[in-house]
């Protein structure tokens, strides 16, 4: 297969593991009493209206020189005033995205350890089956730091919810600016140290072995 095509798949795969993670957070708000996401036109598998500036533009951008490019789409909007309990609940919407990437994971690896067993499957589906994989537990590490703007901070309400607001409000007041820098905090401090889990969660999660994972994931990035 043409190398384009395959990255051009496996970057559909991305693509929709991020449209899924966003239009969770919305569909669980709705069914907890706040309709705001269907207002907005954000419960829809239509990519472009989850598109962000900075995440699905200028931070892939800025990332290509490193040789490892991410990107996040825009946070589907919420009001916990609206939620029938408004301490718990949207800590509940936080979660959903990546509980949401964590079950596509679970369910691809499950079908990679079936077709694994049919020997006339070929190598390159299992190999972008293995990578978007991948993709969803790189995406629910990653949503998972628990430090304001990532669903993560959740964690910190189960614990302190002063805490958390707290949070929220200093990266309210510091505007885009604090929210780019918690990004950057995750993306260059955090996820650094907890991105080898990944590739081991892969191979658990698929049955394979770290290093047949390692070998499949260089056939399509």
């Amino acid at each position: 297969m043409d190398p384009f095509i395959l990255k051009g798949i496996v970057f559909a795969g991305f693509l929709y593991s991020v449209v899924l993670h966003e239009v969770a957070h919305g569909y669980l708000a709705e069914q907890l009493g706040d309709p705001t996401a269907r207002y907005a036109g954000r419960l829809t598998l239509n990519p472009l209206p989850h598109l962000d500036p900075i995440g699905s533009f200028l931070l892939p951008l800025i990332l290509i020189p490193t040789g490892f490019v991410f990107g996040y789409a825009k946070p589907v909007p919420y009001n916990p005033n609206r939620m029938r309990d408004r301490r718990r609940d949207p800590l509940k919407v936080m979660a959903a995205g990546p509980v949401t990437n964590i079950l596509l994971a679970l369910l691809l690896g499950l079908l990679v350890r079936l077709l694994v067993a049919l020997p006339t499957i070929p190598v390159l589906m299992i190999a972008v089956l293995t990578a978007i994989v991948f993709i969803n537990l790189l995406l629910a590490v990653f949503n998972l730091i628990p430090i304001p703007p990532f669903d993560g901070r959740f964690l910190i309400g189960l614990f302190s919810p002063v805490a958390l607001l707290r949070a929220e409000i200093t990266i309210a007041r510091m505007g885009g600016a604090g929210m780019f820098i918690g990004l950057l905090v995750g993306l260059f401090v955090i996820l650094p140290i907890v991105f080898p889990v990944v590739p081991v969660l892969t191979a658990l999660l698929t049955g394979l072995t770290p290093g047949e994972v390692s070998a499949l994931l260089g056939r399509v990035f």
